[in-house]
Formats: C-alpha cells, sequence, structure tokens
C-alpha cells in the first residue's frame, strides 16, 4: 500500500513538470533574441508552444511586457489565435478563458515598437494556465545607427588660432553623456604638411593629455569619437601655431655722426619664421637736438609673445666744431662707433676708412678717435686725438701711441692697404712700456744730435784758446820793441 502511494505521487510530479515545461516561448524565427536599428518602426513576432497533451494545461493568457524606452504603433497588433487583445503603455494583452493556446498547438503574436535609444532590452512574455504564471525573456539588443553627439574639446585645450611660445599641446574631450555603445576616443595632431605629429587613442570616455616635443610650426588639433557599430563624429579642427623663436630684426640709422639740428633717419623691419609680419616699434627721428652720445632702439614682439630687440648708437657733435677733437686739428665726415665697450675688451679691431673718416674708442674711459686725415695710393696720414697727433704713414708701416703721457702704449696702429681709395687700418688695444727707440711723439734729441752738439762746442773753444795765444803774441812783440831789441 505503503508502493502504491509512492508511485502515485510520482506521476503527479512527473504531470505538474509537463505543465510547467510545456510552454516554449522563442521569437517567429524560433530565436531567442530580436535585433533592431534605433529609431525605426520594427514588427515583432513571438511564438508561444505548447506542448502539454492535457487539457488542463491550456494557455489562457499571453502578456508582453517591454521597456518603457519603447513606444507601441497602435493597431498593429495581431495573432492566430482565437483570443481578445488589450494594452496599457507597456503591457500588451492576449486572452481567452477556454483557451488561448492550446495544447498541442503552437501560436504567433505580433507586434510593433520603435525606440530611439540604443542598447540592450528584454521582452517579457508571461503565459498563464491553472497551475499558474511562467515568465520568458527574449533579448532586444537596438542598434546605434546614428552618428554620435557633437563632440568638441574643453579647457585646457588651447583655442582655435592659438599662437604658444612653448613646444606642447594640451587637449581634453569626453564622450558626451548620452552617447550609447562608446567604443573610443581618437585624438590626432596634424603637422602643415597634414602629416600625423602625434596621436593617442582611449578606451575610457574622457581623454586628457599633452603632446610634447614640437617644433616650431602651424598644427592642427581634431578629436573622433566611435561607438561600437563603428559610427563615429569628429570635432571641430583647432589650428594652433607654436612659435618659440624671437623675431630677427633689421635697424639701420644714418648718418652715424651728425651735427646738432641735424636729421637721423632710422629705419626697423622685422620678419618672423611663423608670422607673416611683424611690425617693430621704433623712433624714425631720434633726438639730435644737443651734443652727446645717444641710443636708439627697436622692439619687436611676435604673436606667441616672443621679442626681439636691437640699438644704435649715434654721436651729435657741437655744430661749433667739436667734430675736430678738443684740441683741433682735421674735420671728418664720418665717424664710426666703435665705443659701446672698452677698447682693451675689444682688443683688436680693422676697419676700412677713407679720407675724412674715422672711428671712434673708449680707451681708459675716455673718447678718442683714429681717421685719416688724408690718403694717396701708397700712404695716408693718420691722426690719433683727442690731443692731435698726426703720423705719415706707408703701406705696411705700424707704429705705437702714449695717448695719456703716461709712459705705456696704449695703441698700436698698422696701415695694411690702400684699395679703391679706401685704408685698411688695423687697431689693437696694448699696454707697453715707452722706449726712445720706438716712440713716434718722442720730443728728445737723438745720439747724433748729442754728438753734434758737443763737437761744435769743442770746437768754439779750441778758437777761443787760438785768439787768446795770438793776441799775446803780438803784445809781446811790441814789447821788445820798445826795449829796443
Amino acid at each position: 500500500m505503503k508502493r502504491g502511494w509512492e508511485l502515485l505521487g510520482v506521476i503527479i510530479l512527473f504531470s505538474i513538470s509537463l505543465i510547467f515545461a510545456a510552454h516554449t516561448v522563442q521569437t517567429n524565427l524560433d530565436a531567442t533574441s530580436f535585433t533592431a536599428n534605433e529609431s525605426i518602426v520594427f514588427i515583432y513576432n513571438v511564438s508561444v508552444n505548447n506542448t502539454d497533451t492535457l487539457i488542463t494545461a491550456n494557455i489562457s493568457q499571453v502578456n508582453i511586457t517591454f521597456p518603457s524606452q519603447f513606444i507601441f504603433i497602435n493597431l498593429t497588433n495581431g495573432t492566430n489565435a482565437p483570443v481578445t487583445f488589450t494594452n496599457t503603455s507597456s503591457v500588451l494583452t492576449w486572452s481567452n478563458d477556454t483557451g488561448a493556446v492550446m495544447n498541442i498547438t503552437r501560436k504567433y503574436f505580433w507586434f510593433t515598437l520603435n525606440s530611439s535609444l540604443p542598447g540592450n532590452y528584454n521582452l517579457t512574455i508571461t503565459t498563464t494556465n491553472v497551475s499558474g504564471t511562467f515568465n520568458t525573456n527574449i533579448s532586444i539588443r537596438i542598434n546605434d545607427t546614428g552618428v554620435p553627439n557633437t563632440v568638441e574639446f574643453a579647457s585646457p585645450t588651447n583655442v582655435t588660432r592659438s599662437n604658444l611660445s612653448q613646444t606642447y599641446i594640451d587637449y581634453n574631450i569626453s564622450a558626451p553623456a548620452t552617447m550609447a555603445a562608446f567604443s573610443r576616443i581618437a585624438i590626432n595632431l596634424y603637422n602643415s604638411t597634414n602629416d600625423v605629429a602625434n596621436s593617442s587613442v582611449n578606451s575610457s570616455t574622457t581623454a586628457t593629455g599633452r603632446f610634447t616635443g614640437l617644433a616650431d610650426g602651424i598644427y592642427y588639433l581634431n578629436a573622433t569619437i566611435n561607438n561600437t557599430h563603428a559610427d563615429k563624429n569628429t570635432s571641430i579642427t583647432r589650428i594652433i601655431t607654436i612659435d618659440t623663436t624671437a623675431p630677427t630684426l633689421t635697424h639701420a640709422c644714418t648718418p652715424g655722426t651728425l651735427n646738432e639740428g641735424d636729421v637721423l633717419t632710422c629705419t626697423c623691419t622685422g620678419t618672423d619664421a611663423t608670422n607673416i609680419s611683424i611690425g617693430p616699434t621704433y623712433v624714425v627721428n631720434p633726438d639730435t637736438v644737443t651734443a652727446g652720445t645717444y641710443t636708439t632702439i627697436c622692439n619687436a614682439t611676435d604673436h606667441a609673445g616672443n621679442t626681439a630687440s636691437s640699438s644704435i648708437s649715434y654721436e651729435v657733435v657741437s655744430s661749433s666744431g667739436a667734430n675736430t677733437g678738443s684740441s683741433g686739428g682735421t674735420t671728418y665726415s664720418k665717424t664710426i662707433l666703435e665705443n659701446t665697450k672698452e677698447f682693451s675688451e675689444i682688443k683688436t679691431l680693422t676697419q676700412e676708412l677713407q679720407s675724412k673718416e674715422r672711428v671712434k674708442l673708449k680707451i681708459n674711459g675716455q673718447n678718442h678717435y683714429v681717421g685719416i686725415a688724408s690718403l694717396s695710393t701708397t700712404s695716408a696720414t693718420i691722426e690719433i686725438t683727442s690731443t692731435p697727433i698726426k703720423e705719415a704713414f706707408n703701406i705696411g708701416e705700424e707704429k705705437k701711441f702714449d695717448l695719456n703721457d703716461d709712459g705705456y702704449y696704449d695703441i698700436y696702429v698698422k696701415l695694411n692697404s690702400i684699395t679703391a681709395g679706401k685704408a685698411s687700418v688695423t687697431m689693437n688695444s696694448i699696454y707697453e712700456k715707452v722706449t726712445t727707440e720706438t716712440s713716434s711723439t718722442s720730443t728728445e734729441p737723438s745720439d747724433s744730435d748729442g754728438l753734434n752738439a758737443e763737437s761744435g762746442s769743442m770746437a768754439w773753444i779750441w778758437i777761443v784758446i787760438g785768439l787768446v795765444v795770438l793776441i799775446a803774441a803780438g803784445a809781446g812783440y811790441k814789447y821788445k820793441d820798445k826795449l829796443g831789441f
């Protein structure tokens, strides 16, 4: 008897398991998922297969619940089952109390949904019979077929048309918050020939970094965001200029030396490797009212903030004749300034000078000049001032001069050559003890002059002695004559 009850229990459990296992829910193509594209109306067709043989297993109601991101298109539902259809905003219901899906039958239920938001979702199909309700999920994938949202760089990315005096470019970009199926962000930096200078690919939704080691030039920066369906969107390209080189200036003023009140005219132009033009600031006609040595400056700044400066010294001399030197001398038509620092620092200078041209030097803190007072094809008269010293030089001749009478030579001068009316003169800063043999300004008599003077003095002594002897002899003769000798 006990074994009989056990057998009956097994049969009942088996029957219940058949009721639970007899509902097979799939797509109309016997699949377990649907795939649709965003913003496209798609017909979903679900099959419910009741394989149970018991009448009590007949399905009386089929409910299909869809996600809230989907929209049901009215009057697009249908079925081949003898049922009544009703719906809410997210549930579709087919029902028949005597049997919507009878045992050993398969029925189809179709309807139309639309979703504009890509992603992965589920349809939940609920079947009901006398034994209860049973749920089955069918997955839905909505493909992102549209271009991702517009993307743009954010700070600290430099704005387009930036000019930077640095060797790097920063970038910062993020995927839009509403972007679905994100895949990657690619940042590319192109040079002026459209070659890739640098790039970065990021799998995260935010990309921040720096491209370094960049040479001067124009660069193009953009970013592309992709989704998993190979859709992409590209940012607006930013144009950024790297410029670490200061402008080059061409600055000139004429004449270099002028009288009080004369007009000095200066010009200054600037060029820059990455700027079309540079507008330097300078004074076209600097002040020449008062005698003295002055400096005029030209400045320029390029678009990246690099600066350049050029200075020119000019001399304004007194119209009463200060151009000739403090103690008189030759009047010069041109003075070349080389006195921005001590001549002992310059050490040596070779300059071509025409007649009435000179070089201004700073020696021991004082202004001195070396000029060509006169010039022939084979020789030149070179004048050294402030206290004028004029010396005749043949080609190849060299001399030394003591300019402050301290017993030491201050400057060495050599006439190298004369070509086409120009004398090539070399000047060296020296400090050598003056010797009478080499001094070009010595006024002491030479050895021969001393010998000549001494010989002349001795001759006069002998002449005087002779006269005394003659006078004495004459006096003696007259005395003898008186005595009668």
